[in-house]
């Protein structure tokens, strides 16, 4: 067959059976703009599709009403087979080319349409589908590039049993079953496996009325489609949350009253969401992120799935153009079986983790008013397993979480929070750490049982001891299971539990120690600053700087005195405390150093510090290397623009300085002569626009 076809409404393409009967389109050097296409209520079934080169394949209209069946259908549309020469690929190949779609029905007012049963091999974008009453089910589907995908959604849409290579799948909408799907390899662009995706926001600020179903808006807001909901982001009511029904411009209609009714304290957020998820048993593996739900995401639930080298499974809430908070979702029965991310542009650079992620403020372009606080809110995580180097990763302001019955093992990390932590509200029970080397990072404000966390630190101990655990310690362990049964309120709980962790300690062979055995035993934070060392050791000139030793101690374990020395190091002054301190429960005391270091002296320094640590009956002695100064390249020479002569987004052309480096080297360029220029980093950024030119695509040197 030649050219595009118009289907009539009400119209059966009907097949004897994908391997019986097939259209073929005769290659074409200007391909039409698609195959086939019908406004609404039509349906192929039991045929083969086969063309080369192509733009659109099977297409509804934009406005039609829906009521499209699509079953059965064996679909190849690849550009670059039969192909004999090099030009002609690259004319033909689909980046960088003309977008399309082998199966496009993207009627958002459309109902009753379904893709069931097909098989689909394209370097297009395979299938897209949006509108209401969907169903994608029992597809399999190749995407030759390895960086295609699958949107779809809107109200009361199953995706299940599908299979997809190389296809980010994507949902949005309310109501969404997606179970039992197979997801891989996705290798370029974000390779997202699978995520959803409610960027945007409508509104953010204060209102002025609210009455029943009614409110009144302090200002306008703007307007976007989207499955929308308002929500009470801070003030009275917080975390409630509404569909809207009805608006103008300044006033709202929601679904139903509210039981704590917001006022004028509370923050008001109008946003596109992703609601009522089921994400069940899907199997994802060779990719970034398995399941993202990425900002906007409410009441889900994400149970039975299975994830495999990659960065693992992200629940997110963020500022996405405006307010695209995440709340009241579930993770639950999940497991990662092998860790170690594939690096890329999102995830976690290389971790694999079950990850909950928040950012800390969030506003609408072009309006004053900013909300400060938690954007991922009310996340339960339970019984998932992580394995093989993957954890629990908590990042930013994320507020209210209860982390419970999980399983964690033979990984570097347990539950882990970076630096930019600021949760409150964490809960942690009955979790499980099996030959994990950090069970327990910084969580911010979490509340967890303190013989639990004593026992979660007892067997970090016995990891890192190895056979040379003492026999002693099983006693201990059986000790605190027994204490957990008491309430947090019981008046000699923590007295018990601090005599628990000083027979722990007593037991341990004679020293020297690691740090990491009192940090684990203790919960101890032996930990170095020195800010001021630093900006000496940026400059590389010398001078004196100071050096912070915090000692802090939980609330459940044992007074410590400690004290602390740094070894010498040549030609460095080192002034230390002479006496020891005395580090009571639930309480952090500092030594203070004083430290001169020679001209050259630059970069990330590690000196040998020794501690001392004496509790009631038992003295630890412990040594490692602090490691002081952030190792920042401060101090550069750069030199450009050189033209890009190969016009690649990296250039293969080797210009001067990559051919011998000679700092007092002048080098002919289109712009003139070129020198290297020293220039000083004082916000640790360069402004390469600044130091090598505006234009594009061209190529600068630094070293």
């Amino acid at each position: 067959v030649h050219g595009s076809f118009d289907i009539p409404q009400h119209t059966l393409i009907q097949g004897a059976a994908a391997n019986l009967s097939l259209l073929e389109w005769a290659d074409m050097p200007q391909p039409p703009e698609y195959l086939l296409k019908g406004k609404d209520n039509f349906s192929l079934q039991d045929l083969s599709i086969f063309v080369l080169n192509h733009m659109w394949g099977i297409v509804s209209e934009e406005e039609g009403a829906g009521n499209i069946w699509l079953r059965r259908l064996h679909i190849r549309m690849e550009r670059t087979l039969a192909i004999s020469t090099q030009h002609e690929y690259y004319q033909r190949r689909p980046y960088g080319g003309t977008p399309a779609w082998g199966i496009s029905l993207p009627s958002r007012k459309g109902d009753n349409m379904q893709v069931t049963d097909c098989d689909l091999t394209t370097d297009a974008h395979p299938i897209q589908v949006f509108g209401s009453n969907l169903v994608v089910a029992r597809n399999r589907v190749y995407s030759t590039t390895g960086q295609s995908w699958i949107p779809g959604g809107g109200r009361n849409y199953i995706y299940e049993d599908n299979e997809s290579y190389g296809v980010c799948v994507g949902y949005g909408g309310n109501n969404v079953y997606f179970a039992r799907n197979r997801v891989r390899n996705l290798y370029t662009g974000f390779r997202e496996l699978n995520t959803t995706d409610s960027g945007g926001g409508c509104y953010l600020g204060k209102i002025t009325a609210s009455q029943g179903t009614e409110l009144t808006l302090a200002e306008k807001m703007n307007w976007m489609w989207g499955r929308t909901k308002v929500l009470i982001m801070e003030g009275t009511g917080r975390g409630q949350y509404r569909e809207l029904v009805a608006h103008d411009e300044q006033h709202l209609t929601v679904d139903r009253p509210w039981e704590v009714p917001p006022d004028e304290t509370s923050v008001i957020a109008v946003t596109p969401t992703t609601g009522k998820v089921l994400a069940i048993e899907n199997d994802m593996a060779d990719g970034s992120v398995a399941l993202a739900l990425y900002g906007g995401a409410y009441n889900c639930v994400m149970a039975g799935n299975q994830a495999a080298r990659s960065t693992g499974f992200i629940s997110r809430g963020m500022h996405y153009n405006g307010p695209a908070p995440s709340q009241y979702v579930q993770w639950l029965d999940n497991r990662i079986t092998e860790g170690y991310g594939i690096r890329g542009q999102e995830g976690n650079a290389g971790d694999t983790a079950l990850s909950l992620v928040s950012g800390r403020v969030t506003w609408m372009p072009g309006k004053p008013y900013r909300y400060n606080g938690p954007l991922l809110r009310a996340q339960v995580v339970r019984g998932n397993r992580l394995e093989a180097n993957a954890y629990i990763n908590i990042f930013g302001a994320v507020a209210d979480v209860i982390i419970e019955g999980n399983t964690v093992r033979e990984s570097r990390f347990g539950i882990a929070g970076g630096t930019d932590v600021d949760a409150s509200g964490i809960v942690l029970r009955n979790n499980r750490f099996e030959a994990v080397d950090k069970p327990l990072g910084l969580l911010g404000k979490m509340l967890i049982h303190p013989a639990e966390h004593a026992a979660i630190g007892l067997e970090a101990a016995a990891n890192l001891l190895g056979k040379g655990a003492p026999a002693a310690w099983e006693r201990v362990r059986q000790d605190l299971a027994s204490l957990q049964a008491e309430s947090l309120a019981a008046p000699e709980l923590l007295p018990k539990v601090q005599a628990c962790v000083n027979q722990a300690v007593k037991a341990l062979p004679p020293g020297p120690h690691p740090p990491a055995l009192a940090r684990f035993l203790l919960g101890m934070d032996l930990s170095w600053y020195a800010p001021q060392l630093d900006q000496v050791l940026r400059s590389g000139a010398g001078g004196s700087g100071g050096a912070r030793l915090t000692c802090g101690l939980p609330a459940w374990a044992p007074a410590v005195e400690v004290g602390a020395q740094l070894q010498p190091v040549e030609g460095w002054e080192i002034v230390g405390p002479v006496k020891t301190v005395e580090v009571k429960p639930g309480t952090s005391v500092f030594h203070q150093f004083a430290l001169t270091v020679p001209p050259g002296t630059w970069g990330l320094q590690t000196v040998q510090a020794d501690y001392t640590l004496r509790g009631p009956e038992w003295e630890l002695q412990a040594s490692e290397k602090a490691r002081l100064g952030s190792g920042r390249v401060m101090e550069w020479c750069v030199v450009g623009p050189f033209p890009n002569e190969s016009g690649l987004p990296l250039d293969t052309t080797t210009h001067g300085p990559a051919q011998r480096l000679d700092l007092g080297a002048t080098y002919d360029s289109p712009a003139g002569p070129l020198k290297w220029k020293q220039v000083s980093s004082k916000d640790l950024t360069l402004n390469l626009k600044e130091l090598l030119g505006d234009g594009k695509m061209q190529v600068g040197y630094g070293v």
